[in-house]
């Protein structure tokens, strides 16, 4: 089969950018690694003296990374960056926000300001297999 030589060009500069693309990924997957963690911002407000808030919430799945990639808290309306960073993302530098962390520390501004102690955490065998 006969293949001109405009056409081997054109496969030749492809081959060329393909690997280019390539190299550019895994910089870009480099550049990122450890910065995967992003926040989830819903939109529930508070009104000034309303009182006292309180709600349950159950983790849908295990924390990994020893609890410092899920966290639960509360931010400010300037708090605008939620990632794709390094953690923590909330309770980070600025105080814009205070994270409460699967592993039981309290964040804010980018120090630890108290460590929850809770009961062990025990899993029942069908919560294992989800």
């Amino acid at each position: 089969k006969y293949i001109s030589d405009q056409q081997k060009q054109i496969d030749a500069m492809d081959e060329r950018w393909a690997a280019q693309r390539e190299k550019q990924k895994q910089l870009m997957k480099e550049k990122m690694r450890g910065k995967d963690v992003e926040g989830l911002r819903g939109t529930n407000s508070f009104i000034e003296d309303s009182g006292v808030h309180r709600w349950n919430m159950r983790w849908g799945h295990e924390p990994g990374r020893q609890g410092v990639g899920d966290s639960v808290g509360l931010c400010s309306e300037i708090a605008e960056n939620f990632g794709p960073f390094a953690p923590p993302v909330l309770g980070c530098k600025g105080g814009v926000s205070l994270g409460l962390y699967a592993n039981g520390e309290l964040l804010y501004d980018g120090k630890v300001i108290a460590t929850l102690v809770g009961p062990k955490r025990e899993l029942k065998e069908e919560e294992l297999d989800d």
